[in-house]
């Protein structure tokens, strides 16, 4: 692992908005992460696996099975010392429409992995679309789980709900060629929106590359 990732992981407190990396070489996974990929895609659900550290390398461990929309972790944060983390495979979301049927590959987090990892009190989130992998790092400033209601959760829903309903207007009216990119123009704004407000860094990059901070949230006073 690279110094930064070390420190990301390792130190007792999370870095402020304005100390992450920029970069977060995270492919001591390449092998596992890979093999838990193909087997998600070729399946149609997604699959999961905990962050563990062995010593200087990163790694999975308690690989499990999820369903077409949704993956957990087996076992209890607690039982890991420290708990690092989730690391797990998106599926492409289908699309059926007047004239046509689509198999997208979309990029970031959804609503139900926010949530997640504010409630397992994870350090760092990964997810992978199969070309794409993408991270939310946990900041200093990240609230507390227990400052929300369902009611909070229920928003971040409808903002997922609303934005796949403007993709889809606009692949039907526009009629454009690059659909994936008319949903992931969407997508991409709902992730910021929610780092911003939970105070998380947001990681991108091609598959195999280091990913790179391509959200930084703005450290909110008052």
């Amino acid at each position: 692992m690279s110094r930064d990732l070390v420190r990301l992981l390792s130190t007792k407190d999370c870095p402020s908005p304005r100390e992450l990396p920029e970069g977060l070489p995270i492919w001591d996974l390449d092998t596992p992460y890979g093999r838990l990929r193909d087997i998600a895609l070729v399946q149609g659900i997604e699959w999961g696996a905990c962050l563990e550290r062995f010593g200087e390398r990163l790694g999975l461990v308690h690989e499990v099975k999820g369903t077409v929309s949704s993956v957990t972790p087996s076992c209890l944060p607690l039982s890991h010392a420290p708990y690092l983390g989730f690391a797990h495979v998106h599926v492409p979301l289908k699309f059926k429409m007047a004239s046509f049927k689509l198999r997208i590959a979309y990029i970031g987090f959804s609503d139900r992995d926010y949530r997640a990892s504010l409630e397992d009190g994870e350090r760092m989130s990964l997810v992978t679309n199969g070309d794409e992998v993408f991270a939310i790092v946990r900041t200093n400033r990240t609230p507390s789980v227990s400052r929300f209601f369902a009611s909070d959760f229920d928003k971040w829903a409808s903002r997922y709900d609303d934005a796949l309903n403007r993709a889809k207007r606009e692949m039907a009216k526009a009629r454009v060629t690059n659909k994936s990119s008319a949903l992931n123009h969407q997508l991409l704004e709902v992730n910021e929106r929610l780092c911003q407000d939970l105070q998380f860094g947001f990681y991108a990059a091609e598959w195999g590359r280091p990913l790179q901070l391509i959200y930084q949230p703005r450290e909110e006073t008052g």
